[in-house]
């Protein structure tokens, strides 16, 4: 076994008969943890950080002989969890995290508060996400205009958004 994953989900089995063109606020609510293990192979070395080099192998050695001096352990098992629940018919929070088992952090965060307006016809958008690799902590703005007839399979929202990060 090179990789396995494991998935457990709630949702919310109640039927939504409101419609709005937002998708998101049409969504049930749920929680969803899901866990990916990955053993030592070949790619092991990219596995743990996207930033890494692996050191070249002499040109005598076996590729995995190699590699298991280079990475002595199974290098990805990460725990994922989301969530998505409406407060009301006009409010929505969102989280999502990304946990590293083998280093013991938090890889990313991010929350998300979504604001559907009386009229149903415009969405505001407020999010901060922070991740570990590259070390950054970002933040969105985004204010949506709902039905204006376009072909997106969104259900329609055309968007502006306003990024920028701090460190």
């Amino acid at each position: 076994l090179q990789q396995a994953g494991l998935g457990f989900s709630i949702r919310d089995p109640r039927p939504i008969t409101r419609r709005v063109l937002d998708p998101d606020f049409v969504s049930p609510n749920r929680i969803d943890l899901t866990y990916r293990y990955m053993r030592r192979n070949f790619l092991s070395p990219l596995g743990d950080n996207a930033n890494l080099v692996p050191t070249p192998c002499p040109p005598a050695t076996p590729v995995n002989d190699c590699l298991s001096s280079q990475t002595p352990r199974n290098v990805v098992g990460t725990l994922n969890f989301n969530l998505s629940y409406r407060l009301t018919d006009h409010l929505l929070v969102r989280l999502a995290s990304n946990y590293d088992a083998p280093s013991k952090r938090f890889t990313s965060n991010r929350g998300t508060i979504k604001i559907l307006s009386q009229c149903e016809c415009w969405v505001v958008q407020f999010s901060i996400n922070q991740s570990t690799n590259p070390n950054r902590v970002g933040f969105d703005f985004q204010f949506m205009l709902l039905g204006l007839g376009s072909s997106s399979s969104s259900g329609g929202a055309s968007s502006q958004a306003l990024t920028g990060f701090a460190r």
